[in-house]
């Protein structure tokens, strides 16, 4: 699992890149890393090619930006498109790929679908939506962005579990607790600032979702409160070639929580994709 240098792109991607078979691109969500994804990982790379890179400032990425701070710009939805298909590139993949993303990764799998049609073999999008953000939820993420510059990254080491997780995983399942206080744990603070800015800007591809002829499976936790199961519905039902399904007992992030069962939905939509 190497740093990847991107053609030109302005930094380098670690990526881990195992299996065989038909490519799958997974984009972590914020602020995690690729092993959000490890269960799923594992699960697909049977018979598939899984390559899950860290973005920009998360993971083993190095941030893209050494400024002050406070003056860290936005890492957009197109600019991280743009990085996921300079790695193909880079890995040599050419023929079209499944790209999933969970949250923020969704976000920059439909700007990828949007920049790079050709591209795509099929959607993956979990706990997820295509909507720009709200005047609100601008002003929640600009209220983070000053948070993080103020003080640091610990109070999300602390919050994320319990706006993240379903109450079952939070009682349930300490593993998943612990993983996703150790991904946030190694985030850079710059990767959190940046991307913060980058999904406040984020353009609406409401009106892209029609026009995506690929088959798309959208994923979401039961107990999902950032993505309700009502707005995900709504969402699998916009895309041509769109299912849905519901993880039981999840929250926000279904392949850390329960990575069996989210294993088990895609690999049923991957053999028998809807007509």
């Amino acid at each position: 699992m190497p740093l990847i240098d991107l053609p030109n792109r302005p930094s380098p991607l670690f990526v881990r890149d195992a299996g065989h078979g038909p490519p799958v691109l997974l984009i972590h969500g914020w602020p995690h890393d690729r092993r959000v994804w490890d269960g799923l990982a594992d699960a697909l790379s049977d018979d598939r090619r899984v390559i899950v890179p860290d973005l920009p400032g998360f993971g083993y990425s190095p941030p893209r930006f050494e400024g002050e701070l406070a003056e860290t710009p936005p890492l957009t939805m197109e600019e991280l498109a743009d990085d996921l298909a300079a790695l193909l590139d880079a890995l040599g993949v050419t023929e079209p790929v499944t790209v999933g993303g969970v949250s923020m990764g969704g976000y920059a799998a439909l700007a990828f679908a949007e920049r790079f049609p050709e591209r795509v073999a099929g959607l993956l999008l979990f706990d997820t939506k295509a909507k720009a953000d709200s005047d609100a939820a601008k002003e929640k993420r600009a209220e983070i962005v000053d948070r993080v510059i103020a003080e640091g990254t610990d109070f999300l080491i602390e919050d994320c579990p319990g706006q993240q997780l379903s109450p079952h995983s939070l009682n349930e399942r300490p593993e998943a607790v612990e993983r996703l206080r150790d991904l946030v744990e190694t985030a850079t603070a710059t990767g959190i600032v940046g991307a913060q800015r980058g999904m406040a800007e984020r353009a609406d591809r409401t009106a892209l979702c029609g026009r995506i002829e690929a088959p798309t499976l959208v994923v979401g936790g039961a107990d999902d409160t950032f993505t309700p199961p009502a707005d995900l519905r709504s969402l699998a039902d916009s895309f041509p070639r769109g299912r849905y399904a519901e993880i039981p007992a999840c929250g926000h992030l279904p392949p850390l929580e329960d990575p069996e069962a989210a294993a088990d939905a895609v690999l049923r939509f991957l053999d028998a994709p809807p007509a």
